[in-house]
Parts: structure tokens; sequence; C-alpha cells
């Protein structure tokens, strides 16, 4: 073992602590202690290796390479330690209910493995904190999570305690992040799936009052996914359960939540109750800022566009540069629209639900006809440039304020703008 846990003398000591710190891995050839666990190596669980562990500091920090194969979770990681897979494939982590990654201690980076985590109550989670844990990095790590609770928990305590989360990728029954802490979020992928009956799906759930989120360059959402033998699938959510992007509960009216660059598909596959919701940012307290993200949530009436945002109560939501589809509540900020222009060459032309946008009508080269259908979501704003002839907007059987089913632009730079609002189109 002596030859494995060396111990490299080093001036570079103190820089080692700080890399640490900035969230930088421990790599070859580093001031520190390397433990090996696995077959042939110094030990062959992470528990007992991090039991053996005495004189971790800021000047000895530990690195603890885990080998390719199949490990038990229950574990707590201790400060000054990093603790490396091989890879979220090769190294893989197993466990259920309290058996998880307890972090209770601070300076700790997890990275490179796989977990499979199953939970039974709302509390499971695959990696949780507890305690006054900050500084803690998670880098690299894909969670399979099924049941209820989340796949990462680390609400609860002083909200000031620091986690960054990068390059993770988890799929989730449950909650894939439930933060109560100031977090940094990365790159991190979160699939909604699957059976957990009775208990919403959700992304990102922030539970903690004054606390503090940015959220960076994320997919969260059910998705779609490709299988080369039956084409692009979805990841089924089934049964009367909420589906939820990033969600701010009621009761925590002093959270902020930055978002930036988000892309959200949410759709509950086969419920027919409406008091189920399926929304990409459902902000009921608190204060959610949105930079550039595009988001769409769907039902089965229809497969109709379904309030992608949700503002209720005292939440409060801003928006810049936006693409989403279907606002219900208020909303501040400036949204960006699609822009297409259309000639008689485009007679007939059928907009497809996610279409919404300023649509510019150049009939200088004679009539033509354009088709909304039945509930597209995103609003239209038309508007005719360089001619008197008619457009005809056709509506597709739906009414305009009680008016005829067709409206025709006739006068030039007449601007018409509307919008369904789930049982006829009206004017904006």
């Amino acid at each position: 073992m002596s030859s494995r846990r060396s111990f490299i003398k080093s001036a570079l000591l103190p820089v080692a602590g700080s890399a640490l710190l900035a969230g930088e891995a421990i790599g070859a050839g580093c001031p520190c202690n390397i433990l090996e666990i696995g077959p042939g190596g110094d030990f062959s669980s992470v528990a007992a290796a991090l039991n053996s562990i005495t004189d971790n500091a800021i000047d000895n920090p530990y690195l603890l390479r885990v080998l390719p194969g199949i490990y038990s979770l229950n574990w707590a990681p201790k400060s000054w330690t990093t603790i490396q897979g091989s890879g979220p494939l090769s190294t893989i982590f197993v466990g259920s209910n309290w058996n998880a990654i307890n972090i209770g201690q601070s300076d700790v980076h997890l990275k490179d493995f796989g977990i499979r985590f199953s939970g039974s109550i709302e509390g499971h989670a695959a990696i949780r904190r507890s305690g006054a844990a900050s500084g803690v990095y998670l880098s690299g790590i894909h969670i399979e999570h099924t049941g209820h609770g989340a796949a990462i928990r680390n609400r609860g305590g002083d909200t000031k305690l620091t986690w960054w989360l990068r390059d993770l990728k988890i799929r989730t029954e449950g909650i894939g992040l439930d933060l109560g802490v100031l977090t940094y979020c990365d790159d991190t992928k979160i699939m909604l799936f699957g059976t957990n009956s009775g208990h919403p799906h959700v992304g990102c759930r922030v539970t903690g009052n004054s606390v503090r989120i940015y959220l960076n360059q994320c997919r969260i959402g059910t998705g779609y996914a490709y299988d080369y033998r039956n084409g692009f699938i979805t990841n089924d959510i089934s049964g009367d359960d909420d589906v939820i992007g990033l969600w701010i509960p009621p009761g925590y009216n002093n959270s902020r939540v930055e978002v930036h660059g988000l892309e959200s598909f949410c759709r509950n596959e086969d419920t027919l109750n409406y008091s189920v919701n399926v929304n990409v940012l459902r902000v009921e307290s608190g204060w959610a800022r949105a930079f550039g993200c595009f988001g769409q949530a769907e039902t089965p009436a229809d497969w109709s566009i379904g309030s992608s945002i949700y503002q209720a109560g005292p939440g409060k939501i801003e928006q810049y540069g936006c693409r989403f589809s279907g606002i219900t509540g208020r909303t501040f900020g400036s949204s960006t629209m699609g822009v297409q222009t259309f000639t008689v060459a485009d007679d007939g032309y059928a907009f497809d639900k996610f279409e919404g946008g300023l649509h510019r009508l150049d009939a200088s080269g004679g009539p033509f006809r354009l088709r909304l259908r039945v509930n597209p979501g995103e609003m239209h704003v038309f508007k005719k440039i360089d001619s008197v002839n008619p457009v005809t907007i056709d509506l597709n059987g739906a009414t305009l304020e009680g008016n005829p089913v067709n409206v025709v632009l006739t006068n030039a730079y007449e601007k018409l703008s509307i919008v369904w609002d789930g049982t006829e189109w009206v004017r904006v």
C-alpha cells in the first residue's frame, strides 16, 4: 500500500488545495495522497478507503481512484478528498433508500462515475447534503434514479453554502435537482420519465428561502430519445402526475433563479386531467430570470401546447430573448419572435404549431391564403407590406371574436395579432 499511498512532498502543496477549491480535479502527478480502489488496489471499497484517512487537510489532500467495476453506495466523503471513477459507464455505484452518498463535509470533489439509485420516500436521494457541506464539486456523473425522492438533494440549512455542478446526466422518475443552497449548474441534462405515480416529475426544484440558483446551458424535461431501430421515441410519463422543468413552489419568496440557454420540452403522455401541471418554468414564489431559452409543454388534448410558462401568486418571471410556447399569468421582459416572409408562392401554407412570430405578407405577386391549425399555441402577428392584394388567414374552422373564420387583410400595412386562448382565436 505504501507504494500507492505516496505523498509527493513539494513546495506546491498549497497550490493543490487551491486547485481543489477552484473545482479542478486532482490528477496524475499531483502533490497528494493517491489511493486506488478496486481489484488489486489498496482497498476494495470507497468506504474502507475513506475510513483509513485521518490526516486529510488543505495541504494534504487525497485522491481516491476507483477502478472499473460495480460498487456499493453508502459512504460519506471527507474534506479535501477527490473521488474519481474510471468513467460513468465503467465505474458504477449502486444503492437505494438511505444507502447513498452523504456529503457532510466541505471541499469535496466527485467525478467520472455512474450511479444507479432507487428511493421509496421523498427524502431519499442518490447524492445528498447534510450539515454545513460547502465547496462541493460534482462533474462527469451519470445518475439513473427510479422511485421517489431526488437524484441530487442539497436543500436545507444555510443558503450561502456553495455547490458546483457540471456535465451531469440525470435520468429520474422523481426530481433531478432539489436545491436549497447557492448552486452553479453548467452543461447538465436532466431527463424525466417513468411510472412514479402520485409524485411530481421535476427537473429542478428550488426549496430554500433567499437561495440563489444559476443554470447555464442545461437541458431539462421529457424530451425525445432516438432509438436506431425504432427511430424517435419519447420518454413516457404516465398517470395524473405533474411534469415541470424548473419549479419554485409557494413559500420561497426571497429565492432567485437565473437561467441561461435552457432548452426544455415537457409532456405528459396520457393524462386527461386538466388539473395536472405540465410546465417548463413554474414560478409560484421568488423570482426567475431567463435569458435566451426555449421551452414548450404538451398534454394529450390534441397534443396541444400547454403553458410552458406558469406564473402564480407572488412569483415573478422575467425573460429576455426567449421563445416559450404558451404563457399563463404575468411575465415581463422582451421575448424573441420568429420572423418569416410569405408571398403568393406560399399559397396554402399551413403553420406548424411551433411557428408563432411575426409574419410579413408580401402580396405584390398576387393574393394568397395561409392556414393556421387549431391550437398552434404561440402568438401570430401578421403585417401586410407592399400591396393591397388580399391575403386570407384561414383559421381552420375556429372563430375570431365571433366573426367569420376567414380574416382578410385588404389594406396595405394592416397589422393583425391573434393567439389561441385554449378555446378560440382571439385578438391581442
